[in-house]
């Protein structure tokens, strides 16, 4: 925050505690990119001080029972009407990417040639992006449709 206060000439200094308690909360789908440019966006769009609950505008978040799939959310987005809110397009395109990295490195058992012959990719963007998601054989498996 105080980055980008310095870079837009902003007078943000400081977090409340009940702004702090928001964004320790927030399960950051779309990991440090997506505190990244809320604190890009914040600081660009507001002007205050101190960075308070309303400051923050984050996507709501869906109970764990109710939180859709990759494949879902896609056929959601893709098959009607764009949301009013917007969509959160980074995060689920990252999500995607990762889902898809890990699907074909499963069933090539982590042989990143074959993986990136699969996904049609060349060996060192398919490598630049499992080390971006920090993809390994250690990840264990996640239900998700891609």
């Amino acid at each position: 925050m105080e980055r980008f206060a310095k870079q837009f000439k902003k007078p943000f200094r400081a977090i409340s505690p009940a702004a702090e308690r928001v964004l320790h909360d927030y399960p950051w789908p779309g990991n440090i990119r997506e505190l990244r440019n809320l604190f890009e966006r914040t600081v660009l769009l507001e002007n205050a001080t101190m960075l308070d609950p309303h400051h923050l505008k984050l996507a709501p978040r869906a109970s764990r029972a109710t939180q859709l799939t990759i494949g879902q959310r896609l056929d959601e987005i893709l098959g009607g009407g764009l949301p009013e809110s917007g969509i959160a397009f980074e995060s689920l395109i990252e999500e995607v990417e990762r889902a898809l990295i890990l699907k074909a490195s499963y069933a090539t058992k982590w042989n990143q040639s074959r993986t990136a012959e699969i996904l049609n990719l060349k060996r060192d963007k398919l490598r630049y992006r499992m080390k971006l998601y920090q993809l390994g054989p250690e990840i264990p498996p996640r239900d998700q449709a891609a």
